[in-house]
């Protein structure tokens, strides 16, 4: 006969719950620093845009729009 291994008991008594999630999950483009080379915002907006959901369709046109904005500063 096999002796098999007791599985740990479970504590309950210390469960940690998270806060509710309050951001706009659009933290990562909030603040762009317009220093950001445009072709490594167009990748990273190809990125997103290959991912599905909305948050990552925000954060593509985001980061377009800046990549956008960069070319007409240099020009």
């Amino acid at each position: 006969m096999q002796n098999r291994r007791q599985q740990p008991v479970a504590n309950t008594t210390n469960r940690y719950t998270p806060a509710p999630y309050a951001g706009t999950g659009t933290e990562v483009i909030d603040n762009l620093d317009a220093n950001i080379p445009t072709a490594r915002l167009l990748a990273v907006a190809a990125w997103h845009s290959k991912r599905h959901g909305e948050r990552h369709k925000t954060i593509a046109a985001r980061l377009r729009e800046a990549a956008n904005d960069n070319t007409k500063g240099a020009a």
